[in-house]
């Protein structure tokens, strides 16, 4: 899966990972909170600087903070316990006893410090996390370590299918906290060609394990079994607030999304695809929020993506009856827009076999689906597609480098045109549609000049 990582594009809004998380307290009581002290006490702290921020418009005690700015400013030698009431004088001492006195509050007021500093890490939440073959490790902002979780099976951390990370670092319940979500890829016996399952764990933000879910899901395609081993490509949370998880069976490809409760871990599955799904996403229209699952389909020999209203319950990719593509074990569903991509002149000369849609961008009303033709050498297809009123084709472009790969196969012999002859530059290959009420349909795109 090394090219699976190295060639994908920069994640867009509409793929927000599990890691893209707020730091910021909602409240007195959550500042208090953060910093071990009573709600009266950090009141007083704004006075000395420390950075709050209030909502424009709302009461005086409405405020928002970022615990790494808290943090920052503690750990810029603030000395917040310099804020105290005035003290009634005291009583003419002698000047030893002056100096003994001011070694004292110098060594309370340091002690003070490290009291506060202290409980600012054990009172901080992970930031990130990193699983090493022998134990997950929850890292604060700071880089210092939060807990330490072994495993005491053996892992694969170099499997086939590489996720695109081992560990996300999430808020779940959506109260402040930061969960830890880690893929952890068992090795099925000693030898790499042995096989890896991979388990989903859960952890709360003092390293607790909450729940987890290892796929044990058997599919049936045709007269075909499939029971695993099961591996994990791409989680991700849903707006929603449940999280999707894309797994891909180790030896034939075809797919599967479960969905699982992020307080339970309880599962469900929510769509088959007869073909390997690389990547998940969501799109909001007028007409639905939809789950977009992007990959390959086996029957259909082609990159595709799938458009799913979040409200079905399942759907599976629409493949032929009566062959081995289709999932007789399925129950019934389908989903909402079901898109198949033509392979490209060069993936063709390049003898590329899985092709598939590989990322994708949503501006606005418009979607930019990004089809891999090559691995590092034939440029990606790109076909822009409107979503409002409803699915239709705007454009399709290449890669920058399209123009110098397409020369390079004139020159060897392997493409008989110029690049202003290209057949699929001035008449591009429809892609083919399917829905539920219209079945396979046709999207023609027009002509796509060299200077775009």
């Amino acid at each position: 899966m090394k090219g699976e990582r190295a060639d994908r594009p920069a994640r867009s809004v509409a793929e927000i990972t599990l890691s893209e998380q707020t730091d910021r307290l909602e409240s007195w009581k959550e500042i208090a909170a953060f910093l071990g002290k009573t709600e009266r006490t950090v009141m007083r702290y704004e006075e000395l600087g420390m950075p709050v921020h209030r909502l424009p418009g709302a009461k005086r005690s409405r405020v928002t903070a970022s615990r790494a700015e808290l943090t920052q400013w503690l750990n810029a030698g603030t000395r917040p316990e310099a804020l105290v009431e005035p003290a009634p004088p005291e009583p003419k001492r002698s000047a030893k006893r002056y100096w003994i006195a001011g070694l004292v509050e110098a060594f309370l007021a340091t002690a003070a410090i490290a009291i506060v500093l202290s409980r600012t890490h054990s009172s901080g939440l992970p930031a990130d996390a990193k699983l090493t073959e022998h134990a997950l490790i929850a890292i604060d902002s700071d880089g210092h370590t939060l807990w330490t979780y072994a495993i005491q099976r053996k892992l694969n951390l170099s499997i086939p299918h590489l996720p695109w990370k081992f560990t996300y670092v999430v808020d779940l319940p959506g109260d402040g906290g930061r969960e830890v979500l880690a893929i952890i890829p068992y090795a099925m016996g000693p030898n790499p060609q042995d096989g890896t399952e991979c388990e989903i764990v859960c952890f709360s933000p003092r390293g607790k394990r909450l729940w987890s879910y290892l796929p044990r899901e058997t599919f049936q395609f045709g007269t075909h079994q499939l029971h695993g081993p099961w591996q994990i490509l791409d989680p991700m949370v849903s707006r929603r607030g449940p999280i999707y998880v894309a797994l891909i069976h180790s030896v034939w490809g075809n797919s599967f999304i479960v969905e699982l409760n992020p307080k339970t871990g309880q599962s469900t599955i929510r769509y088959v695809n007869t073909g390997t799904i690389r990547t998940l996403g969501e799109i909001e229209t007028s007409r639905a929020t939809y789950l977009i699952a992007a990959g390959f389909n086996n029957e259909h020999d082609g990159g595709n993506a799938a458009l799913i209203d979040e409200r079905k319950r399942f759907s599976a990719s629409p493949q032929t009856e009566g062959t081995r593509y289709k999932c007789i074990s399925c129950p019934e569903g389908a989903p909402d827009y079901y898109l198949v991509f033509p392979r490209s002149e060069g993936n063709r000369v390049r003898k590329l076999y899985e092709n598939p849609v590989k990322g994708f961008q949503v501006v606005g009303s418009e979607v930019l689906l990004v089809k891999r033709e090559a691995d590092d050498r034939f440029e990606d297809g790109m076909y822009l597609l409107g979503l409002e009123p409803s699915i239709h084709p705007i454009s399709l472009r290449f890669g920058s480098s399209y123009d110098l790969e397409h020369h390079e196969l004139e020159r060897t012999g392997e493409l008989h045109h110029t690049l202003a002859q290209c057949p699929e530059r001035l008449h591009p290959e429809p892609v083919r549609m399917w829905t539920p009420a219209g079945g396979w349909t046709e999207l023609s795109f027009g002509p796509s000049g060299s200077d775009q």
